[in-house]
């Protein structure tokens, strides 16, 4: 991994694949990262997260001084076990966009010259269970337009 710079944000990894929680403060990237460690995911970065270059693009780590650390706000920081190496980034979620239809297309960010899915994901109810299938492969988002609605 090249050197990478450091955004704000929350990771966690399943299976290989990372997904980095965006938004302000209070949002709620904490909390959706420690519900999608419940279902299984590895904490990789809270707070802030590294973004290096790897063989194949992005890859998501963790700030050594807070490595394993994720706030639980109005309990306290809890020590977790972390993903033990860069995994590469799959998807961003943003909790400050909301989705503009009921049904969007799928939208794409750049992150280091590479097009990653995205999800606005304000407002969102079952957005973990969504991650989780999306990260594990056993569902893969689908454009409304190309689907026959006959």
């Amino acid at each position: 991994m090249s050197d990478g710079r450091t955004v704000a944000g929350t990771a966690v990894a399943l299976n290989g694949a990372a997904v980095w929680i965006k938004g302000a403060s209070g949002a709620g990237k904490s909390l959706l990262a420690l519900d999608l460690i419940a279902r299984g995911c590895v904490l990789i970065a809270d707070d802030r997260v590294l973004i290096g270059q790897g063989k194949d693009g992005p890859v998501l780590s963790a700030p050594p001084a807070i490595r394993g650390l994720i706030e639980a706000r109005g309990i306290g920081l809890l020590k977790t076990e972390p993903a033990p190496h860069p995994v590469p980034l799959k998807w961003v979620v943003d909790l400050d966009a909301r989705p503009d239809t009921r049904l969007p297309t799928q939208k794409q960010v750049v992150v280091q010259d590479h097009s990653i899915p995205y999800i606005a994901g304000r407002g969102l109810t079952g957005l973990a269970a969504v991650v989780m299938l999306l990260l594990s492969d056993r569902a893969h988002l689908l454009d409304p337009d190309a689907v026959d609605q006959g």
